[in-house]
């Protein structure tokens, strides 16, 4: 119990660094909401003042900034992230509109990288030195040096509708008349939108779990347990899946809640890639027009996601392995 209030502090104390820091950042940012509404239907460099005065007024952005920040925090402590200047609707309806899609895209790029990553670390671990080894490791090192706007990009412009291809859908989630489709049309439909993005958001989370699971088979089948296992005459693949594997799986707990902040920046550019309505599109729109209220409450979302991601990984690695729970 010590331990989970112990974690429960620092997971609030870190949220509350971040919407500080990300507060601070906001407003050292040149321009705000007021300057650019005020600003449209005019020639570029002309700004009414007074106009701006008065919307800075409303949104309550002439008050110190110490003022601004706590009432924002005791008003996000009941889920009231504000209201969005641009659309005039409230912040947390506008991220449960957009929410179900980043969760599905993260969720199922996760779950990818993890199965294909624990299958390759596998792979690799059982032809140690081998040809097939050194290939991976080399893939390894190229995939980790791709970010994903670039496989995005190339993706795109490779096989979305470009001169050489025409097989991945280049915008959207939903072809035209989605509503009308039968629910397996839909389905079909769904994912055919849905691969892309999700293979391109996957492959660096994929890389690392590859890796991880392959460092813990290495160690595992060095083990005294695993020779024994041989010595009894069982088959290599019981070897390595019944005890080697089952061995060489904490590491990834670990490497979820580590792969959570990456797949989640990932994921707002793949999403403006691919013309995807998630998080990732509505932060970028508010970041463009300053909508305070927006980029607070989605950071704050995305923050809780991370940090509770991590959060999970370090008790489920204490609870699952007794070595960890006896140095607490």
């Amino acid at each position: 119990m010590a331990r989970l209030a112990g974690r429960l502090l620092s997971f609030a104390a870190t949220l509350v660094a971040i919407s500080l820091v990300t507060f601070l950042l906001l407003r050292l940012t040149p321009g705000d909401p007021a300057s650019l509404s005020a600003a449209r239907g005019l020639r570029p460099g002309q700004v009414n003042a007074a106009a701006a005065q008065q919307f800075r007024e409303e949104l309550g952005l002439d008050r110190p900034l110490g003022v601004q920040w706590v009432g924002w925090l005791r008003r996000s402590a009941t889920f009231d992230f504000g209201t969005s200047w641009r659309t005039g609707l409230p912040v947390i309806a506008e991220i449960g509109q957009r929410l179900p899609a980043t969760v599905g895209l993260n969720a199922t790029a996760l779950l990818l990288a993890c199965l294909a990553g624990v299958v390759s670390g596998v792979f690799f671990a059982a032809h140690r030195g081998r040809a097939l080894d050194r290939i991976g490791a080399a893939l390894t090192f190229v995939s980790l040096a791709l970010p994903s706007f670039a496989l995005g990009t190339a993706a795109l412009l490779l096989f979305g509708g470009g001169r050489y291809f025409d097989l991945i859908p280049v915008q959207g989630l939903r072809s035209e008349g989605f509503e009308a489709m039968p629910l397996a049309r839909r389905l079909a439909d769904l994912a055919w939108h849905a691969a892309a993005p999700v293979v391109v958001l996957s492959c660096g989370s994929l890389t690392n779990f590859s890796r991880t699971v392959r460092a813990g088979m290495v160690e595992a089948l060095q083990q005294d347990f695993v020779l024994a296992a041989r010595a009894r005459g069982l088959s290599e693949r019981a070897v390595l899946f019944r005890h080697a594997l089952s061995n060489s799986l904490l590491p990834l707990l670990s490497q979820l809640g580590l792969s959570l902040p990456m797949l989640v920046s990932g994921s707002a550019i793949i999403e403006r890639l691919f013309g995807i309505p998630g998080l990732g599109q509505l932060l970028f729109e508010a970041v463009l027009s300053r909508d305070y209220a927006v980029i607070m409450g989605v950071v704050t979302v995305v923050a809780v996601a991370t940090v509770g991601g991590m959060l999970l990984a370090d008790l489920l690695s204490a609870l699952l392995d007794p070595r960890l729970r006896s140095r607490q």
